[in-house]
């Protein structure tokens, strides 16, 4: 089938997965046409969030999520080489009190994995509170030279990007095939395009991720507290700030359901980027919180906050888990749906394999 022939394709949305299956189908030869609603690249939870290269030492409830990290982060690595940093040093540690998971189990699930340790301890934390601690190998996503990589990626291969658009039915009649790679907004697409065909209910939890600026020993620290109701910190990429997380503290608003819940008062901080002196923020909250377990974080400024919607499978709190999926809806419309940057080169292959054998060709 020639290139003029082949299925014209639309990818709406311009994440990691979006911008990814973009130009896997590209280099397969079909014309891909991607639609963002922003005018760049990564600019909502792709572009807010730990930036952290999941290897699986986050998911101990969740054995398969674990795995398929792993898994994903050599691809991942592979295909983006120069997108990852390696120069700080990743700490996870079992909290004293509240945990979900013991030593022994964080130990024995590590092993069972195959996720290497050592055992070691983050001079920024509170040895008092921590029953065990280990050091590992883990990366953080470089998100602005992601953004600058992608983008040039997809022009050089001829994608046509169309920023500031949203994907009406009217804009993707034209196209043969169409992958929905919206994330939060999942659902309000499949509904132009299949109505109220497999609207699919989704835990939304409107998040703040607050930037910190903290005391000189924190630097080149990535810690994670775990199993439970605790936070995390990391350095936010290419700056000398940090980031940081709580699994309490950073939810706004949780819902299930079709759409997400959001409040009006923050409404239009939602995937703006960095707000300063944001008016509706936790911040007191996260470090009240954290300083149990960092002593000096009580040192920190607020530089300002990132507001976004992290999307999960409903029910899975007990495990944790998070699976990616991409599925066929009808013969035109396949959804992506995954939490996880590390599984978007994994997911673009699938969707190509679901393109080129509907073509009735042989899956790549």
């Amino acid at each position: 089938m020639t290139g003029e022939n082949r299925p014209h394709i639309a990818i709406i949305g311009g994440g990691f997965f979006g911008a990814t299956v973009a130009y896997v189908l590209a280099e397969a030869g079909y014309p891909v046409t991607l639609f963002e609603k922003h005018d760049d690249l990564l600019q909502a939870a792709s572009g807010i969030n730990q930036f952290r290269l999941h290897r699986g030492y986050h998911y101990p409830r969740s054995a398969e999520t674990a795995r398929e990290c792993a898994e994903a982060e050599q691809i991942f690595l592979e295909e983006f080489p120069g997108l990852v940093s390696f120069e700080n040093d990743h700490y996870y540690c079992i909290a004293r009190e509240g945990s979900k998971i013991s030593p022994e189990d964080f130990r024995a699930f590590c092993d069972a994995v195959g996720l290497e340790y050592e055992e070691a301890h983050s001079p920024v934390v509170n040895r008092e509170e921590i029953l065990w601690s280990v050091k590992v190998r883990e990366g953080l996503v470089r998100i602005d030279a992601a953004r600058c990589y992608l983008r040039e990626r997809l022009e050089h291969l001829g994608v046509a990007l169309r920023f500031n658009t949203l994907a009406t039915e009217e804009l993707l009649r034209p196209f043969s095939k169409v992958v929905v790679c919206t994330y939060a907004s999942n659902n309000q697409v499949l509904r132009t395009l299949l109505h109220d065909e497999h609207i699919q209910e989704y835990q939304y939890e409107l998040c703040e991720k607050i930037v910190l600026e903290l005391p000189t020993e924190f630097q080149h620290q990535s810690v994670v507290i775990m199993d439970g109701p605790f936070m995390c910190v990391d350095p936010f990429c290419d700056t000398p700030y940090h980031l940081m997380g709580n699994v309490v503290h950073a939810i706004h608003r949780s819902s299930v359901g079709a759409y997400p819940e959001i409040p009006t008062h923050l409404a239009q901080f939602i995937n703006r980027g960095l707000v300063n002196k944001p008016p509706h923020s936790n911040f007191r909250h996260f470090i009240k919180s954290a300083s149990q377990y960092f002593p000096h974080v009580y040192a920190a400024r607020h530089v300002g906050s990132m507001y976004t919607i992290r999307t999960v499978l409903p029910n899975l709190d007990h495990s944790d888990a998070r699976p990616t999926i991409v599925e066929p809806l009808s013969e035109r419309v396949i959804r992506v749906f995954s939490g996880k940057i590390g599984n978007c080169v994994l997911a673009a292959w699938q969707v190509r394999r679901l393109i080129t054998k509907s073509e009735g060709k042989h899956p790549q």
